[in-house]
């Protein structure tokens, strides 16, 4: 993944490629830029697919993205725009994950995908697909993925094919279209077949992608990346917070209550929910494999736009400023893309390493009052902390500096009367 100074570096949760290519999570509020490009390509992208006749607006791309965020929530899919250099042109995802159990069924799941007229014949898809082959295999964990497409379709399953995908064969009159049945030509890869496969590919399409990451990135720093937390991270997220309880339960109420690793993963479960219906942004920090913190933003309350956001960091990784990048990184997030109209935070009165987090975002001091989630179950002094999005707008210098040895020091103009309560 290219670092914080590229100015393509995605602002959105996404899979990386290479440099110029991401794979960023489905997102209802990107609806009208959606409708726009399948407007344009209308005739190209219906050669092949039904549903541009049915979209009409921006509504369909919206709700097409929220039951696609529901199925992300649930583990039965992903959809993604394909993006370059930071602009739209296209889509992507894994679809229909089954995931039941049984001897006669393994984990299994099927990439689709479009292109504007614009991307024919640069190997968009290709090097997508194969990226996404890498997420679903090794993050995803699944056995087996396919690819389906019409047999006078040559473009689409040539993607395929020049993947290493086999042909399995052909499902007659699967599919009706514009008042025909149509086959479709049956590729597919095995996990266990797929490092060999992939070391053999040729060169255009492997020189140059990204190693998988464990999940969805928001972006990365010095070998740490900012990630989506899910269920399936919860083994992970679990041994940090275990091996740091006495540090962590010194400050925070929530570590007490996760004793084994299906608590976590339980809480994750309800984290993801929440980020699908927009309530939730969870993130986690990982490093060589390994979760190291954690910074999360709630939607309080939804109809303000107003967002709280919370951190944890282990012991070993702290004194790098690490936690000052994260959450200025999940601000930035959140006003570029949620449209928060205020980010606060809260610190006790002696956690003087989170008071200067919220200070070094740009967070001034609006409040001071007791807060009854103290890790013991009695109460706290806290200072609350926060920002509106003008003054965040106005003057902000970007987490980027933070990340490229700058000051560490989020810098915005004086705050204006009327902080957030």
């Amino acid at each position: 993944m290219s670092t914080a100074d590229s100015q393509h570096r995605p602002i959105f949760l996404h899979l990386p490629v290479d440099d110029e290519l991401a794979l960023t999570l489905i997102d209802p509020g990107h609806a009208e830029e959606r409708f726009t490009l399948i407007d344009a390509n209308r005739r190209h992208i219906a050669a092949w697919l039904p549903w541009p006749h049915d979209t009409h607006g921006p509504e369909q791309p919206r709700a097409h993205a929220e039951r696609s965020l529901t199925a992300f929530a649930d583990g039965k899919g992903i959809e993604c725009a394909i993006r370059r250099c930071g602009r739209i042109v296209g889509a992507m995802g894994i679809h229909a994950i089954d995931r039941r159990d049984g001897a006669a069924t393994v984990a299994c799941g099927e990439i689709g995908y479009w292109r504007t007229r614009e991307e024919v014949g640069r190997g968009t898809i290709t090097r997508c697909a194969a990226a996404m082959l890498d997420y679903g295999f090794g993050s995803l964990g699944l056995k087996r993925i396919a690819i389906r497409a019409e047999p006078a379709n040559e473009k689409s399953w040539g993607v395929a094919a020049r993947l290493g995908m086999t042909r399995e064969g052909t499902l007659r009159g699967i599919a009706e279209y514009d008042g025909r049945r149509i086959d479709h030509h049956v590729y597919a890869m095995l996990a266990e077949d797929w490092p060999a496969v992939r070391a053999r590919l040729d060169a255009r399409i492997t020189n140059g992608l990204c190693p998988s990451p464990p999940g969805l990135v928001l972006t990365d720093r010095d070998g740490v990346m900012l990630v989506l937390g899910e269920p399936r991270h919860a083994q992970a997220a679990f041994e940090a917070i275990d091996a740091n309880r006495v540090h962590l339960e010194a400050r925070l109420p929530w570590p007490a209550k996760l004793k084994s690793v299906d608590d976590e993963r339980k809480a994750l479960e309800e984290h993801v929910r929440a980020f699908a219906t927009g309530d939730m942004v969870p993130l986690t920090l990982w490093e060589s494999g390994k979760v190291i913190g954690g910074v999360g933003g709630h939607l309080r309350p939804k109809w303000t736009n107003r967002w709280e956001i919370g951190w944890w960091l282990t012991e070993s990784a702290q004194g790098r400023g690490l936690m000052t990048w994260a959450a200025g990184e999940l601000m930035r997030y959140l006003f570029t893309v949620r449209q928060a109209s205020s980010v606060f935070a809260r610190a006790l009165v002696d956690n003087p390493r989170s008071q200067a987090v919220a200070q070094r975002c740009g967070m001034s001091e609006f409040l001071r009052a007791n807060v009854a989630d103290h890790a013991d179950g009695g109460e706290s002094r806290a200072i609350h902390y926060g920002i509106e999005r003008d003054d965040w707008s106005a003057g902000v210098v970007g987490a980027s500096d933070v990340a490229d040895g700058g000051t560490g020091v989020i810098q915005v103009r004086p705050p204006r009367a009327g902080r957030p309560t």
